[in-house]
């Protein structure tokens, strides 16, 4: 990986030099294997809806940094999941809702 990193720049950045990549012996870790063969290590969701296009796609392009021979993929949108729960405010944890300035720009 970190030669994949040191050979390739995205952005004008050296991305060898600026992002300490700890490297993993994945071969240890059989739960990681499936995941792998689902190709879910080379892919980046978007997050985005309602039409909205994400610019993820120009950074996150060329070769996989794992060398395992493929590409890395952004796919627009969520992956596939539950519904979150609509739980009650907890004022205790966070300051729930939005004031009315931030309502106005939604």
């Amino acid at each position: 990986m970190k030669k994949y990193l040191q050979r390739h720049l995205t952005l004008g950045v050296d991305w060898g030099k600026s992002l300490p990549v700890p490297k993993f012996d994945i071969f240890s870790m059989p739960e990681v294997k499936e995941l792998e063969r689902k190709n879910l290590h080379n892919q980046m969701w978007t997050f985005t809806n309602k039409g909205k296009i994400s610019q993820l796609d120009k950074i996150f392009k060329g070769e996989s940094p794992f060398d395992d021979g493929g590409t890395l993929e952004v796919i627009e949108g969520f992956p596939e999941g539950f519904e979150i729960a609509s739980l009650p405010d907890a004022p205790q944890e966070f300051a729930s809702g939005l004031d009315s300035e931030v309502m106005k720009l939604i």
